[in-house]
């Protein structure tokens, strides 16, 4: 490993840029992945909202119209989930990876590099962060389409045999979305990683060395 002043061979330079070019590209998928998936908070919402003022227009009449919000909801909750997981792996190749390949043939090697993902994984308050857009996704996507299913149940009680079959699956694809949102929301990994950093970091207290008795005379 090249360390101090030790010059960069041809070698390492050609691999060095190759890490750095794939660095940029990632990044690049990362942003695209972040921009497309914040998005889709706003398309949901708008989606549900004309939906359901269709409904109100007159809900006896268009009351169907009310299990299309958990499909909605589903899509673009998955969508969501998807990205969003593929936003983290990347920051922990980058992070777990590649760092180390381009510190291993950098002239400083015993410098940190790209320290931005790993100071962004060790922020104290990631972990509420994380919760609350957890509680935040649960109920954009998976309490519309269940608020929807149970508006749609009080308006076409009792309901036929179709419609209950599409009922039931609509519901356990909601169920299964929470379970993905709360999988992926890295919420127990963030808890973690605060718990360690507040151990790394609490001071601990000098032990005063141990006190012989006095002699009895």
């Amino acid at each position: 490993m090249a360390n101090g002043n030790t010059p960069v061979s041809a070698r390492d330079s050609t691999v060095i840029d190759a890490h750095l070019r794939e660095f940029e590209k990632l990044k690049d998928e990362q942003i695209s992945r972040i921009g497309f998936r914040d998005n889709l908070l706003y398309v949901t919402l708008g989606a549900v909202g004309a939906i359901m003022s269709f409904v109100l227009i007159d809900p006896p009449a268009r009351q169907v119209a009310l299990l299309v919000i958990p499909w909605v909801c589903v899509v673009l909750g998955w969508t969501y989930v998807a990205n969003d997981q593929k936003t983290s792996a990347i920051g922990e190749y980058i992070r777990d990876i590649l760092a180390p390949k381009i510190q291993k043939r950098a002239p400083d090697g015993d410098r940190p590099l790209l320290e931005w993902e790993r100071v962004n994984q060790e922020d104290g308050g990631r972990f509420w962060r994380k919760a609350f857009q957890c509680l935040v996704n649960l109920v954009t996507f998976v309490l519309s389409g269940s608020g929807a299913l149970a508006y749609f149940f009080r308006l076409a009680s009792p309901l036929s045999l179709g419609l209950l079959f599409w009922f039931v699956l609509e519901a356990i694809l909601l169920v299964a979305l929470g379970v993905w949102i709360g999988t992926y929301s890295d919420i127990v990994r963030s808890w973690r990683s605060r718990s360690a950093n507040r151990r790394t970091q609490s001071p601990r207290l000098p032990v005063s060395p141990a006190v012989p008795p006095p002699r009895q005379p």
